[in-house]
């Protein structure tokens, strides 16, 4: 993790350099203490809405997108099977994060307005035995000198059982359930 922070603290500085040389501005060096290690916890659904199958709790793939206050792309991630994961954010500044979590890929989209068009169709429940799609989002965050982000899984789908006996029934009897 150290390598990386110098590598970008490197690149912010050429970066920085590159720019004050175009402008005409003179140079001053980028503020790195302003760096924290935020660690982003997907929290689940409440155990009271749970059904036996497919398990809703299981994390197995996450699509985690962090947007700068002006809708930027900051960092996407995709993650295997954790419900944590750490980044390093600028205290001080805001940021919206979202995560889509199971859906077999990854998600993305350079801006926050694009968001909006990503669609995601639903098929039969008992493909989700890797678990249940869910997302989250956390709009407009300040990130300060609390190292811990707490994002709400929201389910995507619900389970719905019916049962019925059709014995009794006679032959050509057709039922429709919408």
């Amino acid at each position: 993790m150290d390598r990386r922070k110098r590598v970008r603290g490197n690149i912010l500085t050429i970066l920085a350099s590159c720019i004050s040389v175009v402008t005409g501005c003179r140079h001053q060096p980028l503020d790195l203490d302003k760096e924290v290690e935020v660690c982003i916890v997907l929290e689940g659904i409440s155990p009271d809405s749970k059904a036996e199958l497919p398990q809703e709790n299981k994390v197995s793939d996450i699509s985690l997108m962090i947007f700068d206050e002006n809708g930027a792309l900051e960092e996407a991630l995709y993650i295997n099977g954790r419900d944590r994961h750490t980044v390093n954010l600028l205290k001080g500044e805001r940021y919206s994060i979202f995560a889509c979590v199971n859906f077999g890929y990854r998600v993305t989209a350079s801006h926050i307005d694009e968001l909006s068009d990503l669609t995601f169709h639903l098929a039969y429940p008992d493909e989700y035995r890797e678990g249940i799609p869910m997302c989250a989002r956390l709009d407009n965050h300040l990130i300060s000198d609390d190292t811990e982000v707490k994002l709400e899984l929201v389910s995507l789908m619900s389970k719905i059982s019916i049962r019925m006996d059709r014995s009794r029934l006679t032959d050509g009897v057709s039922m429709t359930v919408s």
